[in-house]
């Protein structure tokens, strides 16, 4: 494994011992006397950090200036919660995200269709899908087609499709924020951690004692849980500048994301046991910076500053696979 992450530190790559960086998470203290309005919150947070990504424009590695929406996969409990989270992030902000239960390269392109202005102007910028495994239930052919179409439209975009059933002739980008359940993630994690789709997307996992169950209920019954007016983020669509020292700060984190790959093993028929190769960080340190800048932007500012690390520390203990409790 290569312990020198390369970090682009203003217009210089300086190689940091990843050794120096595993440890310091320990040490990353969140806000003394945060508290979040309800046991939700700090999901429900991450989420619409998610979203507003969806508007935020950066330069890139290229210097080019570009809008980059967020994925993210939510995973927790039955009945955890995951569902009324969703529809929160749309109930007040259907026309800037796609609620489908299902979908396949050619629902897609329906959906386009019927949305072609929306996606133009980058009114559209995330799809929903409550629950991953629906998609991923047929047979392989076709959800081998899905993956490949959905690792293009939310990583590079598609710039165009033509099949003889589908015809799309411009550039099109969008985010999607999908769920599942802790038992059907561990049943198919040696498939997911094995494709690059899982990596595209932020993961958002948490557990619960069964104390806060009644607890849940009640902020749901009592509408604590807000969504996210879109409307207002698009009036105010603007470039968030990076900030190199802060960004060097989120390397602990984005090595941790995938430590599942270093806790998980498998067993072939032989019985022999393998492990998945993890993947670099940098995906993960791209989206972390996003995510900071993300929150700039609700906070009405155009650069990442202090204040958005500290929040992220408030949530950084829910984004990866380790179900830590709310």
């Amino acid at each position: 494994m290569n312990n020198n992450i390369p970090v682009k530190t203003d217009g210089k790559s300086v190689p940091l011992k990843e050794q120096e960086y595993t440890m310091t998470i320990s040490n990353s203290v969140p806000l003394q006397g945060y508290t979040f309005s309800h046991k939700l919150q700090p999901i429900l947070d991450v989420l619409k950090r998610i979203i507003a990504s969806g508007y935020v424009k950066f330069e890139d590695e290229n210097g080019k200036i570009v809008r980059h929406p967020l994925s993210c996969l939510l995973i927790s409990n039955i009945g955890g919660g995951k569902t009324t989270l969703l529809k929160k992030t749309t109930e007040i902000s259907e026309k800037g995200i796609i609620f489908t239960t299902d979908i396949t390269p050619y629902g897609f392109w329906r959906i386009w269709s019927e949305h072609k202005e929306d996606f133009r102007n980058g009114k559209i910028t995330h799809i929903v899908i409550p629950d991953l495994t629906t998609p991923f239930s047929r047979n392989k052919t076709i959800v081998n087609h899905f993956v490949g179409f959905m690792n293009a439209l939310i990583e590079e975009g598609i710039a165009h499709i033509k099949t003889f059933y589908i015809t799309i002739e411009e550039p099109i980008q969008i985010g999607l924020i999908t769920a599942t359940t802790t038992s059907d993630f561990n049943l198919r994690k040696r498939g997911w951690l094995g494709i690059g789709f899982i990596q595209r997307m932020l993961p958002i996992s948490f557990s619960y004692a069964k104390q806060d169950v009644f607890q849940i209920l009640e902020d749901i019954a009592q509408h604590k849980i807000k969504g996210l007016e879109t409307e207002k983020l698009r009036q105010h669509i603007k470039l968030i500048n990076g900030n190199p020292e802060i960004e060097t700060r989120l390397i602990p984190y984005a090595l941790e994301i995938d430590s599942i790959y270093d806790k998980t093993t498998f067993k072939t028929k032989s019985k022999k046991t393998y492990t998945i190769q993890k993947p670099e960080p940098f995906r993960r340190q791209k989206q972390l910076s996003l995510l900071l800048m993300a929150n700039a932007l609700l906070r009405g500012d155009n650069q990442i500053r202090e204040q958005d690390f500290q929040w992220f520390k408030t949530v950084a203990r829910w984004i990866n696979f380790d179900f830590n409790p709310l």
